[in-house]
């Protein structure tokens, strides 16, 4: 079963590393911006969280607004799981309803993320 919440950066990174160990292996799609961020998120979270879950995770690289327009023309059947936008594009998906909320209590280590990586209203 794929992870259906979609996040933004700063709760992403974040959640990668904070997934349950118990995860069973499975292919986790990130719609992700290019170059070193993307060489360093592969570096610093998803190795980590390969090796941890045995899922793997698949790179579709893109700018925010690529990102928000992949979301928005496949609707549910987007194929991906995780999205890093900038904030703004963020907000204009959420009124489009093309991100999803987390349930929180999903994640074993919720308490780790920055609290700027939260949505009062659950959105991430």
């Amino acid at each position: 079963m794929r992870l259906a919440s979609r996040f933004v950066a700063g709760a992403a990174l974040s959640a990668l590393t904070l997934l349950p160990a118990t995860a069973s292996a499975q292919e986790l799609v990130v719609a992700i911006f290019g170059g070193s961020f993307a060489d360093n998120t592969q570096e610093c979270a998803v190795k980590p969280f390969e090796a941890q879950t045995g899922a793997s995770v698949q790179f579709v690289l893109g700018s925010s607004v690529q990102n928000a327009a992949k979301l928005r023309a496949a609707g549910d059947r987007s194929g991906i799981d995780v999205s890093y936008m900038d904030l703004q594009i963020v907000n204009q998906a959420k009124s489009e309803n093309l991100i999803e909320t987390i349930d929180f209590a999903q994640l074993s280590h919720v308490a780790d993320l920055y609290d700027s990586a939260k949505d009062r209203r659950g959105w991430r």
